[in-house]
């Protein structure tokens, strides 16, 4: 316990000197080169404590797990230095541009504890589409009925089914196209339900250089839905914001963001249409809106993610910076 207050690099480094294997302490040392911009030392810390974890496996947990059939109870404080470690290793596996990797310790992660203790779910979307493994999440969803609350999960779902309605063989008779076009507006008819239920996603997920061109739009949206489009739940506009934060990337692409704004837009339009589809967008709208206030009310006090390490926002880490700033370089010579 005291290992994991300290504030003293120095004892923590003369605590491994006599106790290599000390996980608790490596993983503080790695949080410390991590906020001090010293990302080797950060991996190299950690890469000691999962050895140090690795050598205490039995040999038939190790195969259960690797099968999905191993449980550990986060709640058991002896237990936790895995998930964090584990958690940390996912996390720097999908920075330096793993995905694939990631996505496999974070499953192996996840399968310990079913409850999700360290917030996987949050980024294994993500994860799973930067992978090129888009059927994953349909998997999952039916296995973690939970992730149907999350937001990103809501608007990865419809990306990994149009990517899945893409991998199709292209149609050679009617039917085979009847059901690559209705695979298509399936995969557009969830981006829809996502939006309905997360409407402040749509602003978060633009990228800046479509900004401009879409502010029509935005602001046809912001009448209809609020500024906020969320109400007032901070842990809801935490989840946006965090899914904005490790996922806007993937919806950047041209093809993508105008779908983004396409269904956006066509979403709008039906809402404000007379119709009997507007009629039925108006009743899911309705149903989102009140599934979205069970699972986030407006009456919860804070924020339940302030302080999670395993859901923090990058934009909110802190990282201290090197006590001088580097010299200045040389002044050129001028030319003759």
């Amino acid at each position: 316990m005291l290992v994991q207050h300290t504030a003293d690099p120095q004892a923590l480094f003369e605590l491994v000197r006599h106790e290599p294997g000390h996980v608790e302490a490596l993983l503080q040392l790695h949080a410390v080169a991590r906020q001090t911009g010293q990302r080797e030392r950060a991996v190299e810390h950690l890469e000691r404590a999962l050895y140090s974890l690795e050598l205490g496996f039995h040999p038939t947990f190790a195969q259960a797990w690797l099968r999905g059939k191993a449980r550990l109870d986060y709640d058991q404080p002896a237990n936790r230095p895995l998930f964090t470690a584990l958690h940390l290793h996912a996390a720097g596996l999908s920075q330096r541009g793993c995905p694939a990797a990631a996505l496999a310790a974070a499953t192996l992660l996840l399968s310990l504890d079913r409850s999700d203790p360290t917030s996987v779910l949050l980024w294994l979307d993500s994860l799973a589409l930067r992978a090129g493994r888009p059927h994953l999440l349909a998997e999952l969803e039916r296995d973690l009925p939970v992730a149907a609350s999350l937001p990103g999960w809501a608007f990865s779902a419809a990306l990994a089914a149009r990517l899945a309605a893409a991998e199709l063989p292209a149609p050679s008779d009617p039917s085979s196209a009847a059901s690559a076009s209705a695979a298509a507006a399936s995969a557009t008819g969830r981006l829809s339900s996502a939006l309905l239920a997360f409407p402040e996603g749509l602003p978060a997920l633009l990228p800046s250089s479509s900004a401009a061109a879409a502010a029509p739009l935005l602001l046809r949206w912001t009448d209809r839905f609020g500024p906020g489009g969320g109400g007032s739940s901070l842990s809801r506009a935490h989840l946006v914001a965090l899914y904005a934060e490790r996922a806007a990337d993937l919806w950047a692409e041209g093809p993508r963001c105008e779908w983004l704004l396409g269904t956006a837009r066509s979403t709008l339009d039906a809402l404000e249409a007379a119709t009997r589809a507007g009629d039925e967008l108006r009743e899911r709208l309705a149903a989102a809106s009140a599934a979205t206030r069970r699972w986030y009310p407006a009456r919860e006090r804070g924020n339940r993610y302030a302080g999670d390490p395993f859901a923090s926002l990058q934009s909110a880490e802190v990282v201290i910076p090197d006590d001088e700033p580097p010299p200045p370089p040389p002044p050129q010579p001028e030319a003759p």
